[in-house]
């Protein structure tokens, strides 16, 4: 364990010997660049926040790294700090307050428990619940201080995209609230599914004379005064449904139609007429 934090350091050298070094700190320095760690292959946790680090690199041999702190770096105007996604052995890792706008190259990350991102621009959260999925591992989950933070159901989404979160913004999450969330969660998924389903696709057969038989009788009310009484209504209903047969829509011949089971729609409803042609004519 080496601490150099607190030092005006710009350049990390002289550590080539340091081979059994397992702890780092380096933090509150200046440093610009990650470099010169090469043979710090038992190097477990890496601190470099609040130095001057624009692109996170130059780990690639460090094969026992598990924990990275990168938070507050000194970022130019419009800059943001860039991840190299190569070191893919981190389960611990802090990049918060880097002005951040996605976390895509986050990805290969599979066995990361523990993910601070807090007080950055992740805006996307389509994009960051994309990402989430596919960390197993994931415990404990930081995002405050982001715009996605202001999505209605920011907290329910990232809860229920994580196999067994445990912590959100430093909020304990319990086992009961976890699964009702997740199952609320799938619910929404179903009823979205369910609305998107094409229920012309579920029409066939009878059904389907029986709506193409409706069309024909709106499609026949549309220029008839509406104050006619309701007997006079029933009568010309049955007059034109007996009139029209349906070879002009499906090229099969309707039953004649049925008087006496008839169930009479009011002539105000005729704007049902429109739903019926969208759902029977794609």
């Amino acid at each position: 364990m080496i601490y150099l934090h607190n030092n005006e350091i710009f350049e990390i050298n002289n550590l080539d010997y340091t081979v059994n070094l397992t702890s780092l700190y380096l933090q509150k320095n200046r440093i610009l660049k990650i470099e010169n760690l090469r043979n710090l292959r038992k190097l477990k946790r890496l601190y470099l926040g609040h130095n001057t680090i624009s692109v996170v690199e130059g780990l690639e041999n460090l094969e026992s790294l598990e924990e990275l702190y990168l938070e507050k770096q000194f970022l130019y105007e419009g800059n943001c700090l860039c991840f190299d996604p190569r070191k893919n052995t981190l389960q611990v890792l802090n990049i918060s307050h880097n002005k951040i706008q996605t976390i895509s190259s986050l990805a290969p990350l599979k066995i990361l428990r523990v993910l601070n991102a807090s007080h950055n621009d992740l805006s996307d959260m389509v994009e960051v619940c994309s990402i989430i999925k596919d960390w197993f591992y994931l415990k404990e989950l930081c995002f405050a201080q982001n715009p996605i933070c202001k999505n209605r159901l920011y907290k329910e989404d990232l809860i229920a995209n994580v196999y067994r979160l445990e912590i959100l913004d430093q909020k304990d999450i319990s086992e009961h609230t976890r699964n009702f969330l997740k199952r609320l969660h799938g619910e929404r998924i179903s009823q979205k599914l369910q609305r998107n389903v094409n229920f012309a696709d579920k029409i066939t057969g009878e059904s389907k004379n029986y709506f193409l038989n409706l069309i024909v009788w709106f499609n026949s009310l549309i220029d008839l005064p509406k104050n006619y009484p309701v007997a006079v209504q029933k009568a010309v209903s049955i007059s034109i449904l007996k009139q029209n047969k349906s070879d002009d829509l499906t090229g099969d011949n309707l039953e004649i139609f049925d008087e006496k089971n008839a169930v009479f729609i009011p002539w105000k409803s005729r704007k049902f007429f429109i739903v019926l042609k969208k759902i029977t004519h794609k």
